[in-house]
Formats: structure tokens, sequence, C-alpha cells
């Protein structure tokens, strides 16, 4: 696997999409998904969150006149990462080299990533960051937390053909493949980057039922420029966004609007997974109730409207407009969505 790291070209950088920030600061380096300022926060006493309650109006003092806030601060960060570090071990095999890794003490453009989960074991080519959106949180949130497991009932028992928007390291046709059986899957995934990481994790977990698309898919068909976010390699969206120190623009790409690409793909589909930093939105708007009657089930992760038209709460009703029942909604940002169709029975 280490032979397959020095076959791959420089790596580019991803954008992000919009992220729960609140969820984000909740998490520490190990779990990841803590958010960085809270590092600086250690070296700068300044940016260290004031007590509440009844000390609420100290916050006005200056921060040397708490003493212990520093160092209580700093041993319950400790105490965090002890606890995930406890966590990795459980999952991921050699968590020490993982843990220095994510601490910046190693630096390597690439990672052979070997998880376990009960009886399922995974080799995951991803980045070694240290960003709290790197690959590592992808890894930890679809193949050992399985957040996208509220789907499974909803799938019939037969081999399914399936449909992965957003597939970033195939993740979660991976795990799918895992958790049911998968016939066919479409996986598209537009960075050019993280579409090679994709080819290779299809291949080193047997997934040959598996096309990977180097494409992204919105409403409709158009050329675009992904945005790109240095240390968010997870996250890329084909909308318009300034650059900055940590954004750039990436390369240009081609955008497939989905109801055309469906009337080139023949057939029905089992589930639809949606994971695409605000395309959701302008996928969901101009794909008809017919179209999407070729779908059993649908499970997204949803994102801000990039476009404004919608708020997120919007979203369960209009795939329950496209003849979706809704299963789960947690109705937030970065929350995820799933419904299945109203001519299909959830399988007991």
């Amino acid at each position: 696997m280490w032979q397959v790291c020095s076959q791959l070209k420089e790596p580019r950088v991803v954008a992000c999409a919009d992220l729960d920030a609140k969820r984000l600061k909740r998490r520490s380096f190990l779990q990841p998904g803590i958010d960085d300022v809270a590092f600086n926060s250690l070296r700068d006493p300044n940016n260290i969150p004031r007590p509440r309650g009844k000390k609420r109006i100290a916050r006005r003092l200056p921060a040397a006149q708490y003493p212990n806030e520093n160092a209580w601060y700093t041993m319950s960060l400790l105490a965090a990462h002890l606890r995930n570090f406890w966590r990795l071990r459980q999952h991921f095999e050699h968590p020490l080299l993982i843990a220095l890794l994510r601490l910046g003490f190693i630096k390597l453009k690439y990672f052979p990533y070997e998880i376990r989960n009960g009886h399922n074991s995974y080799l995951m080519l991803g980045r070694p960051m240290t960003s709290s959106t790197a690959d590592l949180f992808v890894l930890r949130e679809v193949l050992v937390e399985e957040t996208y497991r509220d789907v499974l009932p909803l799938l019939p028992k037969k081999g399914l053909r399936t449909v992965d928007i957003g597939a970033n390291l195939g993740s979660f046709s991976i795990w799918l493949s895992r958790a049911a059986k998968v016939e066919e899957a479409f996986c598209f995934e537009p960075e050019p980057e993280s579409f090679r990481l994709l080819q290779l994790n299809l291949a080193n977990n047997g997934c040959g039922f598996a096309h990977a698309l180097d494409k992204a898919v919105g409403g409709r068909s158009r050329a675009a420029q992904i945005a790109l976010k240095k240390d968010s390699p997870g996250g890329t969206n084909i909308y318009h966004t300034a650059a900055g120190p940590d954004r750039s623009q990436g390369s240009a790409i081609q955008v497939v609007g989905f109801s055309e690409w469906l009337k080139q793909t023949p057939g029905v589909f089992d589930v639809l997974k949606l994971d695409c930093e605000g395309s959701e939105w302008e996928i969901v708007r101009e794909t008809n109730q017919t179209e999407f009657a070729r779908f059993g089930a649908i499970i997204a992760e949803v994102h801000t409207d990039p476009e404004g038209l919608n708020a997120v709460e919007d979203f369960g009703g209009l795939m329950e407009a496209r003849g979706f029942r809704t299963i789960r909604w947690d109705r937030k940002v970065a929350g995820l969505y799933a419904g299945v169709h109203s001519q299909q029975t959830p399988a007991p």
C-alpha cells in the first residue's frame, strides 16, 4: 500500500462548504473535529472563553486575572484527547502514529488507514492533516460511527443499485458494500486529487462494481470552477468563492445536470446519497417527481443553500413534495435527511 502512495501526483487542496462550528468545537483532535482555534487558545489566554453564569460580568476583566482558567482548559482538553485516543485505538491500526500525524509532528502526503469495526475491516488511503476537517474525520464518521446507518432499513434485501454524489474517498459506497449487497454504484467526485484516492480505495476494498466518475452533479449542465479550501480536503463546492489566505480557486470542471444524466442512464436505483456541499439544493429543485420516483430511498447531508432560495429547514418539505416520506431529518446545517419513496415500503 505504501507503494501506491508514490504513484499519486502532488495533492491539491480542496474546499469545504458550511461546517457546523458548534459541533466541531465539542470534538478533540483525535476524534477529530475540534475547532483549530482551540489550540491557539492554549497559547493565548485572551482567546479562552470566559465562564458563564455568576461570573459572566467578569468577562470584562483582563485574562491575567483568571490564574486557574488556562490550566483548567488545558486539563479538559488533554482529558478529551485521552478519551478519544482510546476510541481511536479501538478501531484504527497504528493509533499513536495517527495521533502524531494529526498533531503535525510527522508529515506525510498520504497515509493508509487500516480500520476495523466489528467484523468489517477497511484499508483507506487518505491525506493526514492537522486541520479538524481532514480525511480522518470522514473515515471515522462513515466507517466507525456509521453515520449513514439509518438508510439500511429502507433498502430491499437484494443486490443494490446506488448513486453516490460527493463520493470523496469512497467511504459511503465501501461501507454500504459491507453492510449490504451492492451490485452497481455510480460514484461522482470532481476534485482531481480526491478522485484518484476514490479510485484507489474502491479497488483496494473490492468494489469492482463501482463506476468512478470525475464530474460534479448539479441541477443543470455547465462548466464551473471548483473552490478549494486548504485545510478541508473533503468539501469541494462548485460555487464562486472569493480567494483568500485559506481558500483558492481550483481547476475548471464539468457539472452534469442530474436530470440529463438520468435520461442517459436507464433503470431504477435503490438509494441516492447526497453530500455535495450545497449542490443538493439545485439538484432537488431541478429534478421532477417522476425522475425521483426511480429512487427507492435518499440520504443526504444538507448544507446551506448557496443561492439563498431556501432555508435549511425547507429540505424535508421539498423531498416530501417529490414523493418521499421523511424517516429522519435533523433540521440543521450538516444534518442528515433520510427518506423513503412513498411507493416503497421500508424493509422490516
